[in-house]
């Protein structure tokens, strides 16, 4: 995987034209009105301080996966700091006890980042993290809910920013967002030569998870 990024390298052109039906502009003004509406209740976006615990989704998948356990495990393996990437990290509040464990980059569109980690956190949709951040990386890059109706482009990205090695732990909702779509990860090019899926995995309600590790 080359450190230029080509849109559509792995999901194809008509994807990612697929993807592209509502622009980046409007994708922001969604998600901006959506979390005033949350003020009131009356939106979706409630999670701007996700407990670690709800990443990977409360442990869909054969493995049941515990995120602080793995989380714990990643950390402890490495020689010097794991290096992560939250996309939609919202405050990011919920990762300042690790702050000192890891090096933490996010991506967020809330505006409303901790002022302690304010610093690592860019505004960018999950199609534009490669603007704003460097390729082959992170070991690790995670996304709760984040994605922002572009989940496709999301994992093009993402892999893009991860080492060879690197593993990604992505989640979403396909019934509470219509515009949400869990990507296939089965029409990737190449699959077997850029990525192993350790999870891909739904259950009853529309939750999912993917899990994978770059080659």
């Amino acid at each position: 995987m080359t450190e230029k990024f080509r849109p559509g390298y792995l999901f194809g052109e008509k994807v990612t034209k697929a993807e592209r039906r509502i622009s980046a502009a409007r994708k922001i003004r969604k998600f901006i009105k959506d979390e005033k509406s949350s003020k009131t209740g009356k939106g979706t976006w409630t999670f701007s301080e996700t407990p670690l615990e709800h990443y990977a989704n409360f442990g869909i998948g054969p493995e049941k996966l515990n995120f602080k356990q793995y989380l714990d495990q990643k950390i402890n393996s490495k020689n010097e700091k794991l290096k992560v990437m939250d996309v939609g990290i919202g405050t990011g509040a919920q990762w300042l006890h690790m702050k000192e464990k890891i090096e933490l980059w996010g991506s967020s569109l809330s505006g409303k980042v901790h002022p302690e980690i304010k610093n690592n956190v860019k505004r960018a949709t999950a199609s534009n993290l490669h603007k704003h951040f460097p390729a082959n990386y992170f070991d690790l890059a995670v996304s709760d809910f984040g994605t922002h109706f572009q989940e496709m482009e999301a994992i093009e990205n993402i892999l893009h920013l991860l080492k060879p090695g690197g593993e990604a732990i992505i989640s979403g909702d396909e019934i509470s967002k219509p515009e949400y779509t869990k990507p296939d990860m089965k029409s990737i090019k190449n699959l077997e030569k850029l990525t192993e899926i350790i999870s891909d995995e739904g259950r009853e309600g529309g939750f999912w998870m993917i899990h994978l590790r770059k080659k």
